[in-house]
């Protein structure tokens, strides 16, 4: 999984009510960067909240970062994002799997859903390709969800 690191850019004790610290928070192998200000309410407070409100930022910023957690199709029941996490669990759990298996398990455990699997992955296909730019293979996309965070499996 990548991980997000962090750098303390600003302390500022001159704020009424607190103290406003400004954290730059860089993600691991991209260079992506994003920066965050926390208000804490004294020193104590930094101490003892300080560590976890970081850790928090880090896993909502790697949560945005995972094009996939914005993946929907638009049906009314989410069941998109359902098997999306029910196909991460599965890689994860068998990374050999292969791109007709995978096809064969949805069609066999979504026969009545709104696309069958050759359909629904091929969508998620297109849905990456919209985002990251180019057309990942089923190994690239394997790699993908085994290597990323992902809402509501982790």
């Amino acid at each position: 999984m990548a991980t997000w690191t962090h750098e303390i850019t600003r302390q500022d004790n001159a704020i009424q009510g607190g103290i406003d610290v400004t954290v730059q928070f860089e993600r691991d192998g991209t260079g992506d960067k994003r920066t965050c200000t926390f208000h804490f309410n004294d020193e104590a407070q930094i101490t003892i909240e300080g560590p976890t409100r970081l850790a928090n930022k880090k896993n909502r910023l790697e949560l945005g970062w995972s094009v996939l957690n914005q993946f929907d199709l638009g049906d009314e029941g989410g069941e998109s994002r359902e098997i999306l996490w029910k196909l991460v669990t599965a890689v994860r759990a068998n990374p050999d799997l292969t791109l007709a298996f995978a096809i064969k398990w949805y069609d066999a455990n979504y026969p009545d859903g709104l696309y069958n699997g050759t359909q629904l992955l091929l969508k998620m296909c297109q849905w990456l390709t919209k985002e990251v730019g180019f057309e990942p293979t089923w190994d690239q996309f394997k790699t993908y969800v085994i290597n990323n965070v992902f809402e509501g499996v982790d």
